[in-house]
């Protein structure tokens, strides 16, 4: 599922029990995704109850190697990166689909 079929799900549900149009459940859904980035930019994690968190990770910096010149080692910097844990509920809609 891509970000479009998404909004597609979303208008499905909400159009007639809401009222709401496509248009603005992408605008919701841009400015959800821009306040989640910024939040995980600054170092914050995000909990979503039963679906899971995301959390920011310092990952160490390490040797690597080029695979063309495997005798050669290329220095890798330490860098932050999003991991995800799912949540309860989701574990088990995964097992159990």
């Amino acid at each position: 599922m891509n970000r479009r079929d998404l909004i597609l799900r979303l208008t499905d549900r909400l159009a007639q029990s809401h009222g709401l149009t496509q248009v603005q459940i992408r605008a919701v859904l841009d400015e959800a995704i821009r306040e989640m980035a910024e939040a995980l930019a600054q170092g914050e994690s995000l909990e979503f109850r039963n679906f899971g968190i995301f959390e920011v990770k310092t990952v160490k910096g390490r040797l690597g190697r080029n695979p063309r010149q495997p005798e050669r080692t290329v220095e890798i910097p330490p860098h932050r990166t999003v991991r995800f844990k799912p949540g309860q509920d989701l574990k088990q809609r995964l097992q159990n689909p």
